[in-house]
């Protein structure tokens, strides 16, 4: 907060409230992976989810939004997306938040930013379009080329519903346009740049070949970089310009005393820019900065006393981030340039923006970026990371007890007040809400639904859900192999490697220092991929996640069984879509009943054989055979208030605390309150 502006502050104009929605991250359940088990949770979080609350995540957030929508006296409410709203990344997942906000249609999406699961990225980790993962391709895996796209398609069902970058953007579009139903299609917003240098450039021009005006009531920019180029892997691209999307609103408008107008606008980036060979890592291009400088600019000459707040996936510190030691693996891939970070400081120091907004890390944080990059501007510019709406770990607030649910949005509540001095002042305050059980008290949580809730976490939730992992493979928070399962993928992996002695010596130990050595080095290829040494490994993860699979529907069906049980009293006879949806739960809950029957006894009967690992991945479409993707949808006409609806809720919160409990996650030192930032405007 900027001092000495004044004492006994009153509020005299509402401005606006923006709900920010960071990391939904919802998972389809198709196919098992090697990425699906508790092992890889500790190199790639969240890998592992209790299912059960997975399947409810749309269903709390719609019930988040819903409750949050309605705050007393409070402007019409705005959402801002921080980008990864896909896991895997497939197109059901996208259509699962357009589902939720198809229940919404009063609340407009004023940004979209991209990140790191949108597309092209398998599970949100490596890029598969980059120049470093295709040379991986064709240099060492050969054969096994398309290892990870096959995964990734598995994972997501099949050819065709994966989300490729073309398809990322589109929805991007179609959300953010989704209440203007004279909005061009995706492709008509599209510039093709094929050189990257446009400083001869006047603002004015930029503005006109870049920026697209959208029609409808709410003022929309957008800004699309070379769509047409967006599916194609870097290398065959034309123009070395990578593609990027960034819109920019207008969230509300100030009168000061004078009669100025002072509008706030918001402007999402795109930290996906550059074609960094791991997701995980942000770029950001010189072109794009210059861009959102260009929409600035404009509008400052419209309204001179003009305010911006920025917003991206990753945090302002992970793209301004200086290169570390040579040892620090992430400064090798760090392919934004000085000049860019350079630009993007200096976009940060306009005194004109006053608020940066994030997501990614999935916690709690607030920063002064004027302290941090020593930023040369008069006032501190505050950063707030928004956790996942999505995270299955409440946070315990540092020198407190009280427990807050880490799957919250951010609300940023803008106000105009007047002080005794009679200066006015844009006040943004922001907190963090998620749902707690006090939430839904009459509003469906009875005395039934508590008890049913705390049953099925009690004796089916996610710490059994470990335990019976711990028994085949040790301790599952580790990717350490102890149980006899474990063993046993070791050591058919250790057979596979060792069945010629001499092929371990001339193709693995001997070519090492010599590969540079053209006969060596295919000697070396040659010993890699027959059999495959990635797809071995690719395997036996696999088949970890499939036990994982198999114990999570074990302790699933008692979920369906009270689910429908709940549905069946809120049914009235008669009443058609309570019927039809009734049907449909009841369905998925016998199909899952019966493969599991089926197919349980012959997973485990083939482990006890000893069968090759490559052999039991077989079994991992249990969830995919159940249509089991289809039902977060199917959730969220669950009667509102009803006991059902509050029962998924619980369930979703309880396995929460239950995961809290195990890991015990640092607490945090960021209150519910977390900023309030006073800005004068006359």
């Amino acid at each position: 907060m900027i001092k000495g502006l004044g004492p006994s502050p009153v509020v005299i104009q509402p401005v606006g409230t923006t709900l920010y929605l960071a990391d939904p991250q919802f998972e389809r359940e198709g196919a098992r992976s090697w990425l699906d088990n508790a092992g890889m949770d500790r190199i790639i979080p969240s890998a592992h989810r209790n299912v059960a609350a997975m399947l409810t995540a749309p269903l709390y957030t719609d019930t988040l939004l819903r409750k949050e929508k309605n705050r007393e006296n409070s402007p019409p409410v705005k959402m801002q997306i921080l980008g990864d709203v896909a896991d895997t990344p497939c197109e059901s997942e996208m259509s699962d938040l357009e589902a939720v906000l198809a229940r919404h249609p009063e609340i407009p999406v004023v940004g979209f930013d991209r990140g790191n699961h949108s597309s092209a990225n398998a599970f949100g980790v490596v890029n598969i379009l980059s120049r470093p993962y295709q040379w991986l391709k064709k240099v060492l895996l050969k054969e096994k080329e398309d290892t990870l796209e096959k995964q990734l398609c598995e994972k997501c069902g099949g050819p065709g519903t994966p989300l490729n970058p073309q398809k990322s953007f589109a929805a991007m579009h179609r959300i953010l346009n989704r209440q203007r139903p004279k909005a061009p299609p995706v492709e008509a917003i599209n510039v093709e740049v094929h050189d990257a240098s446009y400083k001869h450039f006047t603002t004015n021009q930029l503005f006109a070949t870049f920026w697209r005006q959208a029609p409808g009531q709410e003022p929309l920019w957008e800004c699309l970089v070379n769509y047409q180029i967006a599916n194609q892997p870097e290398r065959d691209r034309k123009s070395k310009v990578p593609p990027f999307y960034l819109q920019a609103s207008e969230e509300g408008r100030v009168r000061t005393s004078d009669g100025r107008e002072v509008p706030v606008f918001t402007v999402s980036l795109d930290s996906q820019d550059l074609e960094n060979p791991l997701a995980v890592l942000p770029g950001i291009s010189e072109l794009q900065v210059r861009l959102v400088e260009t929409f600035i600019d404009e509008m400052r000459a419209r309204y001179p006393d003009a305010l911006f707040k920025l917003s991206a996936h990753f945090p302002a510190g992970r793209l301004l981030g200086k290169k570390e030691a040579w040892y620090d693996i992430r400064s090798w891939f760090n392919r934004t340039s000085r000049a860019a970070r350079h630009a993007f400081k200096k976009l940060l120091s306009r005194e004109e923006v006053i608020l940066f907004v994030s997501g990614h890390v999935h916690g709690r944080e607030v920063h002064d970026l004027t302290e941090q990059f020593g930023l040369e501007r008069k006032t501190p510019l505050r950063e707030i990371v928004v956790p996942s709406v999505t995270d299955f770990s409440p946070v315990r607030e540092a020198g407190s007890d009280k427990l807050s649910d880490a799957r919250a949005i951010g609300i940023e509540s803008m106000t105009v007040e007047k002080g005794d001095d009679g200066r006015h002042r844009l006040k943004i305050d922001v907190e963090y809400k998620g749902l707690d059980p006090e939430d839904l008290k009459g509003k469906g949580l009875t005395p039934a639904v508590e008890e049913a809730a705390s049953q099925q976490s009690r004796e089916h939730g996610y710490q059994k859900t470990l335990e019976a992992m711990t028994q085949k493979f040790g301790r599952p928070r580790y990717l350490g192999f102890g149980g006899p399962l474990g063993r046993l993928l070791i050591w058919q992996f250790l057979k596979k490697r060792l069945r010629s002695g001499w092929g371990l010596l001339t193709g693995l130990v001997l070519p090492l220092p010599l590969l540079w050595i053209p006969f060596f080095w295919k000697r070396f290829q040659n010993y890699m991929r027959k059999p495959s040494f990635v797809q071995d490994i690719f395997d036996a993860l696999t088949v970890v996640s499939t036990e994982q699979m198999f114990n999570e529907a074990e302790h699933l069906l008692p979920f369906f069984e009270s689910l429908t049980q709940f549905i069946s009293k809120e049914t009235a006879p008669g009443d058609a879509a309570a019927e039809a949806l009734l049907a449909g739960v009841q369905k998925v809950y016998a199909d899952l009943k019966r493969h599991y029957n089926e197919r349980r006894p012959a997973f485990d009967t083939a482990v006890k054989n000893k069968t090759d690992a490559a052999e039991l991945t077989q079994y991992k479409d249990l969830f995919e055979r159940t249509g089991l993707d289809a039902l977060p949808a199917t959730l969220l006409n669950l009667k509102e208030d009803g006991e059902a609806r509050a029962f998924a809720v619980m369930v979703g919160l309880e396995s929460a605390r239950a995961e809290y409990e195990f890991h015990r996650r640092k607490p945090t030192e960021v209150p519910n309150d977390a900023l309030t930032v006073t800005i004068p405007i006359g």
